[in-house]
């Protein structure tokens, strides 16, 4: 026999449905920005970002509450990018930070304190891979795109 659990009438219904992002290029906000040390001891560049417009608007937010509500020691961000920094890493790097000044015509202010705050709010065209929907959203592989118009460029 399966006892109904305390609560269940007033839990909310996971049922996954809602954590499907399609494969697609997508206009997207910078949330919050971070250097990490990566496994490898890489400098890495990690990005939190939602979905900027839209029918996906808010994607992650929505994903992260979602996940809070149902178990908040686990909830996590879905919406990363990492990319390294140095060596082979170098020149993606530099096209995502060039991207990102494009779409948002301004010019990054190199070795200021605090300057991973400027990119907060920026706009970046993301183009999500089919692994990362398979995934759930968890760090997916990313290409950046220059947005005004994220639909133009090379195919996801």
């Amino acid at each position: 026999m399966i006892r109904k659990p305390q609560g269940y009438d007033g839990a909310a219904a996971y049922t996954g449905e809602s954590q499907q992002l399609p494969k697609g290029k997508y206009e997207c906000i910078i949330k919050q920005v971070a250097v990490q040390e990566s496994k490898n001891g890489n400098q890495q560049f990690v990005i939190l970002y939602d979905i900027l417009a839209g029918e996906y608007k808010d994607f992650y937010k929505k994903v992260f509450e979602t996940d809070k509500a149902q178990n908040p020691s686990e909830a996590k961000w879905r919406g990363v990018f990492k990319q390294n920094m140095d060596g082979k890493g170098l020149s993606w790097f530099k096209g995502v930070i060039t991207s990102i000044e494009r779409t948002n015509n301004f010019t990054f202010q190199w070795d200021k304190e605090g300057n991973e705050k400027m990119l907060v709010g920026k706009r970046f065209g993301g183009c999500i891979p089919a692994q990362a929907v398979r995934d759930g959203g968890r760090e997916p592989s990313h290409r950046d795109r220059t947005v005004p118009d994220p639909q133009r460029g090379r195919p996801c």
